[in-house]
């Protein structure tokens, strides 16, 4: 155990010191980690390759535009993408670009997942949009003051490096 203390003090400073405080952490929440993992399982039972969640982007970008859709900034067409996928796109570079913007009204409490995921799933438009040969994505959702959802899912096909 002694041979090992030195490796491990060593390990916790590299922790210690690799985040800074300053910097934001961007996650999703239960709810936007279930449509993500519904959008994944869609995928793949149509024998498509799951994509995987880019948090410090396409989720971020995602939760902006939600949340500007849910402040009454934005309509709930996604017309008002241009910014987002500029921004997207000077991180990433990347085609196939997919954006599915909805409302889900019922009240926050009341809004399952499958209030979110299935009218989008069952769409023939959006249904096939999630389908693309894409390789990230993000979702975010925001809920206004009487409890509709707003969600924005994006995804995209990667540039690989």
């Amino acid at each position: 155990m002694k041979r090992f203390a030195p490796a491990l003090i060593m390990f916790s400073l590299l922790v210690l010191f690799a985040c800074k405080k300053d910097e934001s952490y961007i996650s999703m929440s239960a709810m936007e980690s279930a449509v993500w993992i519904e959008i994944n399982e869609f995928r793949t039972d149509n024998n498509k390759a799951a994509a995987t969640a880019n948090y410090d982007t396409m989720v971020e970008q995602a939760k902006i535009y939600s949340a500007q859709m849910a402040a009454g900034d934005q309509p709930v067409d996604g017309s008002g993408l241009t910014d987002i996928w500029n921004t997207i796109y000077d991180r990433w570079g990347g085609t196939n670009q997919v954006a599915i913007v909805s409302k889900t009204t019922k009240g926050s409490s009341d809004i399952s997942v499958e209030d979110i995921i299935d009218p989008i799933k069952d769409d023939t438009g959006t249904g096939e949009a999630l389908l693309e040969d894409v390789n990230i994505g993000g979702v975010g959702i925001v809920y206004d003051a009487d409890g509709n959802a707003y969600t924005t899912i994006l995804m995209m096909k990667a540039q690989s490096n």
